[in-house]
């Protein structure tokens, strides 16, 4: 009798040989980039020094090796020890998932510093956790640097079950749990009152490297069971495709903007820079503070358009900046920005043809959360991009509307280049990966 087929089985397998596939043509993409590189070519960048350091070959020195055996023996041993101190049961399986992180800066904690947290519910320990600390001095050049990285073993059934096989996008929770982690070791070294290194900053997913060693050992066994690179995003595919010559256009773009900074102070490159700094925001992770500068952005935006077209229609600068701090609402400001444009339709229609219930539903309202709600969930990056495309929307909207309008030459440069600057947006190469990812990690919890 034939045996029955596994199907369970047969996609995992598959699941397998797809994601083993990827990892090979990833890996030969980023070869032929390097020999273009090593061969003089100037469309690939070389990797920044975070990047560099993941794929350093830390963990392969018998150093690093010797620290982490020694990790290996701590976290059984001490799990053990406050699990039986605090009266308590295990609830936990055997596998423990640990991350080498590299840091673009160093941690002054002792070499082998290890600090072990457990979580506890129902007189059961359902989560342990350890982040331990490790340098080493890297060649650089003709010189040396001496670099720092954490390394964040997780145990709990979600950590064991995101490898078995892996998951990218159970893992990756996992991953920004560990993150979370480490950046506690971070804060407690930021508040000794009596040190302050301002390079010594936070860390985030999309802010460490793309490519993240993890090795999955037995607490029980105290062996290592299994050792792999994830990669959990795509920066430096991305900055491989951006590092190309500037076209004509890009090159007219660059040139008109840089010569317009350096003879005038005009507030359009202010706003500008604030767009961009949502989106940077949003790219290291800091999803919160790219909801508000996008929020920021839009606001001073329109504060922009309402005291530029109230001097064009003949009031004082001083009459136009007082009419503009007495207007307390966002709906007064857009009405009085309707009137100076002399536009045909009431004020819901202009609401409708600039976006403002898009804006008013994916920013305004999650700015609000974040700045006037201090138990506000923060938010993810689908929600951070979503703020980002609709601030930016609804600008690059107003914009077209009154370039139309209004018959000052110098204006509508300066509002072209306000809209340009936001439609990039409407095309940021993580859309659809993104949406993909919030949507399945939404689903999943």
């Amino acid at each position: 009798m034939p045996k029955s087929r596994d199907h369970k089985r047969a996609m995992r397998r598959r699941e397998l040989r797809q994601q083993e596939c990827q990892n090979v043509n990833k890996e030969r993409f980023f070869e032929q980039a390097r020999l273009q590189y090593a061969n003089g070519g100037s469309s690939t960048p070389s990797p920044s020094l975070v990047e560099a350091l993941a794929k350093h070959g830390v963990s392969k020195e018998e150093s690093f090796q010797a620290t982490f055996r020694k990790l290996i023996h701590y976290f059984s041993s001490e799990l053990l020890r406050r699990t039986q101190n605090a009266g308590l049961s295990l609830d936990l399986p055997d596998d423990v998932v640990s991350f080498l992180v590299p840091l673009d800066f160093y941690v002054p904690l002792p070499e082998g510093y290890s600090a072990m947290t457990i979580q506890a519910a129902d007189k059961k320990v359902v989560e342990a956790s350890c982040i331990t600390v490790t340098s080493r001095i890297v060649p650089v050049g003709t010189a040396s640097v001496k670099t720092t990285y954490l390394i964040i073993s997780i145990c709990s059934h979600e950590a064991s079950q995101s490898v078995k096989p892996i998951m990218l996008c159970a893992l990756c929770k996992i991953y920004e749990r560990g993150i979370m982690l480490a950046n506690h070791v971070i804060a407690g070294i930021q508040a000794i009152p009596t040190r302050h290194n301002h390079y010594m900053h936070g860390l985030t997913v999309q802010s460490s490297p793309s490519s993240i060693p993890m090795a999955i050992f037995s607490r029980q066994e105290q062996t290592v069971r299994k050792s792999v690179p994830v990669s959990f995003h795509q920066n430096p595919v991305s900055e491989i495709l951006q590092a190309r010559p500037l076209d004509k256009t890009e090159l007219q773009q660059f040139a008109i903007i840089h010569t317009a900074k350096t003879f005038t102070d005009d507030k359009i490159f202010q706003l500008i820079s604030k767009f961009n700094e949502a989106v940077n925001m949003r790219c290291f992770g800091y999803n919160g503070n790219a909801i508000i500068l996008a929020d920021s952005f839009v606001e001073l935006s329109l504060g922009y358009l309402f005291y530029t077209l109230s001097v064009l229609d003949g009031q004082t600068v001083e009459e136009a900046r007082r009419q503009y701090a007495d207007k307390r609402e966002i709906s007064q400001l857009l009405d009085s920005l309707r009137i100076l444009l002399n536009y045909n339709g009431s004020m819901n229609k202009f609401k409708i043809d600039i976006g403002h219930e898009e804006w008013r539903q994916y920013c305004r309202k999650p700015r609000n959360g974040l700045a006037h709600s201090f138990l506000t969930v923060g938010p993810s990056g689908v929600e951070s991009l979503d703020a980002i495309y609709y601030a930016g929307e609804m600008v690059r909207k107003i914009c077209a509307i009154a370039k139309v309008k209004v018959r000052d030459t110098s204006l509508i440069q300066k509002l072209t280049l306000l809209e340009e600057s936001t439609s990039f947006a409407r095309g940021l190469g993580e859309l659809d990966h993104d949406r993909r990812l919030g949507k399945t990690r939404r689903d999943s919890e």
